[in-house]
């Protein structure tokens, strides 16, 4: 009779709903840690950064990079003509998930998901600037100081200090078994209506890198 009156009451529902608390509190926890995160970064300079925090590693990782991303050259050693680029990489999304499951096997095997999907990971890193000579890795200091200005908008003031361009951020890359397939998310802003976020895969063929498809998740 106690059971049958329990289950009446709902009790296995109340158990449901206090997971779900406990999950909802969990991931406001995590995400206020990482604002957090940024928000006390704003004192650090680069080298400060390197000191504290995990270096993305990998040659292969940077020689791609390089290749695809970064690779418009200059006579002018002149960081305003670099590709701004946030200096902490942009966390694998849930998106990449959603995108695993629609890819087309004709641009991803079975085999190369499987593969491709250990590497994802939420991991807080930090981009080696050394390793990207045609990129200019962003501090969160300098980008508070963009932000503070009290004379022009935000996209004005980054243009007049940073140049043109836009603001992007880059996923660490992950990398089929064979390393001739990458799976890379971006997101660029340069204003408020002109900015995008994607998944973007390249096949290496003949050692050339080719983009062969972009997934897109969202634009302003």
């Amino acid at each position: 009779m106690r059971r049958r009156k329990i289950n009446q009451l709902g009790m296995p529902s109340l158990y449901t709903v206090g997971l779900g608390v406990v999950l909802v509190i969990f991931l406001g926890v995590y995400f206020y840690g990482y604002d957090g995160f940024w928000k006390r970064s704003v004192a650090y300079e680069y080298v400060d950064l390197i000191e504290h925090n995990e270096v993305v590693c990998g040659e292969h990782i940077y020689n791609f990079m390089n290749e695809c991303l970064f690779a418009e050259e200059s006579i002018e050693d002149n960081l305003r003509l670099f590709t701004k680029l946030k200096c902490f990489p942009l966390k694998h999304s849930s998106a990449l998930e959603r995108f695993f499951v629609e890819a087309a096997p004709s641009v991803l095997t079975i085999e190369e998901k499987s593969y491709i999907k250990k590497q994802l990971g939420v991991t807080l890193k930090l981009w080696d600037q050394s390793l990207l000579p045609r990129a200019w890795c962003l501090t969160p200091k300098e980008l508070y100081k963009i932000q503070k200005n009290d004379t022009l908008d935000y996209w004005t003031a980054f243009r007049e200090f940073c140049g043109n361009g836009g603001l992007h951020e880059f996923s660490i890359p992950v990398f089929s078994e064979d390393k001739k397939t990458v799976v890379i998310e971006h997101s660029g802003q340069g204003g408020l209506l002109l900015g995008s976020g994607e998944i973007l895969v390249f096949k290496n063929r003949n050692g050339v890198w080719r983009l062969v498809l972009t997934y897109p998740l969202w634009i302003s």
